[in-house]
């Protein structure tokens, strides 16, 4: 995944874009405690046999332009609206296209998008790996 996403950034630098990240691997505690608080089937995944996020297969991302300016995504990041779904129209063509461009980026590095957010893409087969339940990617010495 990571060789995939610098593939992706690589391609937006070329055209003076940059990723950004909202949330990556995330350990199984915390799926815990997020589900504890949130528990909306579709939008926080049970902690029963982990989420993809737990696997380190999972990225939730937008698109910042050259003066570190996020795109226009219509909605903010972890909006649970209807109107995070790949399938709403009602924007500008701006926006439709800022998602279009990500959508179609993603897919192109081998990420495939969910319905319900257009900020979350999950890497190839995810169930095959397993949970991780380990704070070492959040350590903030490392």
């Amino acid at each position: 995944m990571a060789k995939a996403l610098l593939n992706v950034q690589k391609e937006l630098e070329e055209q003076g874009m940059s990723l950004i990240f909202y949330d990556c691997y995330r350990p199984y505690s915390v799926q815990k405690l997020m589900f504890e608080k949130f528990p909306i089937k579709g939008y926080v995944a049970s902690p029963v046999g982990g989420s993809i996020h737990n696997r380190g297969l999972a990225v939730d991302l937008s698109i910042i332009d050259k003066n570190d300016k996020e795109l226009d995504m219509g909605t903010g990041f972890d909006d649970l609206s209807r109107k995070a779904n790949h399938t709403y129209t009602g924007f500008s063509d701006t926006i439709l296209n800022n998602r279009l461009f990500l959508k179609n980026l993603m897919i192109k590095y081998g990420f495939s998008p969910i319905r319900s957010e257009w900020w979350h893409y999950n890497f190839r087969p995810t169930h095959q790996y397993p949970v991780i339940n380990d704070d070492f990617l959040c350590d903030e010495e490392n």
